[in-house]
């Protein structure tokens, strides 16, 4: 949204020009930035065509925009998603790390009444594990669904 924001004044800025050159730059925050001037010796040259204001063609501006925001929003999408399965692999690993850790635990149950109770609550505890990690792992995959849907909604 603020780098919407930051087209539009620039857009407005500039008012009747037909074509004008502008930069994109990568701040020292990583954010992207538009700039009139060159911000750094990495900065990308832009020409936006822009028509003249209460021309017939200056709806093109909201034509470019729209395709700028969508645009925007692929690319966010791709990175949720990225995201999303980097937390899905970490959920597994912790689950496969959790459940041999209990499986070396269940080892040493002694093969009496005290160690079968142990084993018992060795494999519960085993159980409620997986349980909670497929929970968050189920919640990641039905979020990544979801923003593939709107992707290919999107394109």
């Amino acid at each position: 949204m603020l780098k919407r924001a930051t087209l539009i004044s620039i857009l407005a800025c500039i008012g009747s020009v037909e074509a004008t050159s502008i930069y994109k730059c990568i701040g020292s925050n990583g954010r992207v930035e538009f700039s009139q001037s060159p911000c750094s010796d990495s900065a990308e040259h832009l020409v936006i065509d822009v028509p003249n204001i209460g021309t017939a063609g200056s709806t093109n501006a909201r034509v470019v925009l729209d395709d700028i925001e969508k645009s925007n929003r692929l690319r966010e999408i791709d990175r949720e998603i990225k995201k999303l399965e980097k937390e899905i692999s970490r959920h597994q690993d912790e689950m496969d790390y959790e459940i041999q850790r209990l499986r070396d635990k269940k080892m040493y149950a002694a093969n009496n009444l005290a160690g079968a109770t142990w084993e018992e609550s060795i494999s519960t505890e085993m159980n409620a594990i997986v349980a909670s990690i497929k929970t968050k792992i189920d919640a990641a995959r039905a979020k990544i669904q979801s923003l593939t849907e709107e992707k290919q909604r999107k394109q």
